[in-house]
């Protein structure tokens, strides 16, 4: 039950965190030296995600505790 009320922040806070890593300088330089999406993905958001990803999710099925 709770992963069902928390669910809906984890998606909603992960969505705000990559919008806003996508606005930083070098993610907008590699988008213009024609990398791909998966290639942002993979070179970019995923080491930011798997360092603070864990600290996120817990975060927020507290907060809906």
């Amino acid at each position: 039950m709770l992963v069902f009320l928390g669910f809906p922040s984890v998606t909603i806070f992960t969505s705000e965190i990559t919008d806003e890593l996508i606005r930083t300088s070098f993610v907008k330089s590699s988008y213009l030296m024609g990398a791909s999406k998966f290639h942002i993905i993979r070179r970019h958001l995923m080491p930011y995600f798997r360092s603070y990803g864990v600290l996120f999710i817990f975060q927020q099925l507290l907060s809906a505790l």
